[in-house]
């Protein structure tokens, strides 16, 4: 019997049951094929034993050849049930990390998002906070312009006043500078009348021009300055009008100058040590000048008093008047709550004395000349103040 015509697989007989042992083990099977086959091997006639060992150790190595393909088979197949089972321990490993990273990433997000959270309660509630100081500061600072145009309404009145005061000036100036214009038309006739005249002889004196070159050229001469004359009174007349209106809108002696905002100014002065000054104003014959103060002090009274100068500013009347300024005394009056709290009167001394030459005639308004004044405590000052106003009161005589 050739070898290769065995087989292993056994298909189960008219009779039998379906289970055809295929869960047998493979040797116990191949046992009980060779013990089937040599019983039906030994009922055939002339079939001898040698035969059937023959057929036997062929089946035997027909069974170790299949045997080792199925080894090498399984072998195989672990190899690669091995290397899935790394790979996928390597990719569970990988995943795992991602997901703890992502997790771990999730935490920080959940906890900026709360902290995010915490700022917005917060801004949420310094606007709310805003919101009311800038309500109570609108309220305030209305408060603050209704008082300002109460003040501004008495301001007009004062000024409406003073312009009536000083209308009978300005009637005053008019009439002289009338005066003097009447007074050169009269001279301007009587020098065209002496013309005429003049020309009247020269028409029946032609002979004796050369004599009479030099009465006309005398004549000339005053017409050039009567006309230069009349130009300076223009001048005048132009200026005048100037100082008029000078008057009329500038502050004079004595003079009042509220600081309103007292305490934010007073704030300023401590953190820059920056100085204010008083609108200008005319003060004995025409001279203009001004206040400057220091809330926190200069020099050595700096941090520790208010100073105020009495300074010189440039003049419309600064042409007209006598330099160095002449005066006999200067006072200041300082003011709070109604009450004076400081007061201070700095005399001129006699002759060559202090201060005669201090007050020349100023440059500009921010050089000025002079600077004397005084000096306030701070530890005078109160701690409440009606209506955040301080007041400066100066005369000059």
């Amino acid at each position: 019997m050739d070898r290769r015509s065995l087989s292993f697989d056994h298909s189960c007989s008219e009779g039998e049951e379906e289970d055809c042992f295929q869960d047998e083990d493979p040797k116990a099977r191949f046992e009980r094929y060779l013990k089937s086959f040599q019983s039906s091997k030994m009922m055939e006639d002339g079939y001898n034993t040698f035969q059937i060992q023959k057929e036997v150790r062929n089946m035997k190595l027909d069974f170790e050849d299949q045997m080792r393909l199925k080894t090498d088979q399984i072998m195989k197949m672990g190899d690669i049930l091995n290397k899935i089972r790394n790979e996928n321990e390597e990719t569970n490993s990988t995943l795992k990390k991602q997901l703890k990273m992502k997790d771990e990433r999730l935490i920080k997000v959940e906890e900026r998002l709360r902290l995010n959270e915490e700022v917005l309660v917060k801004m949420r509630r310094d606007a709310e906070i805003k919101e009311i100081r800038i309500t109570e500061q609108l309220k305030t600072k209305d408060e603050k312009l209704a008082k300002l145009e109460r003040k501004l309404k008495d301001t007009k009145e004062n000024l409406n006043k003073f312009k009536a005061e000083n209308e009978a000036v300005l009637h005053r100036l008019e009439k002289s500078v009338d005066e003097k214009n009447t007074r050169f038309s009269i001279q301007m006739e009587a020098k065209d009348e002496k013309i005429v005249k003049i020309e009247a002889k020269l028409e029946k004196n032609e002979r004796r021009t050369k004599e009479n070159e030099e009465d006309l050229l005398q004549l000339r001469d005053e017409c050039g300055i009567k006309d230069q004359q009349l130009a300076v009174l223009d001048r005048g007349l132009t200026m005048s009008k100037k100082m008029a209106q000078s008057l009329l809108t500038t502050p004079q002696c004595p003079f009042t100058w509220e600081i309103t905002d007292f305490v934010s100014k007073f704030d300023d002065a401590r953190e820059f040590n920056n100085r204010i000054h008083s609108p200008s104003f005319f003060c004995l014959e025409g001279y203009k000048g001004m206040l400057k103060v220091y809330l926190n002090g200069n020099g050595n009274y700096t941090g520790t008093h208010i100073t105020a100068t009495f300074d010189l500013v440039p003049g419309p009347f600064d042409d007209m008047l006598t330099w160095p300024m002449s005066y006999d005394r200067f006072s200041f009056k300082f003011c709070i709550n109604g009450a004076d709290i400081a007061s201070q009167t700095i005399k001129r001394s006699a002759g060559e004395g202090r201060w005669k030459d201090d007050y020349t005639r100023p440059e500009d308004e921010q050089k000025g000349s002079g600077g004397w004044g005084t000096t306030i405590s701070h530890r005078k000052l109160p701690k409440i103040f009606e209506d955040d106003t301080i007041t400066f009161i100066f005369e000059i005589e």
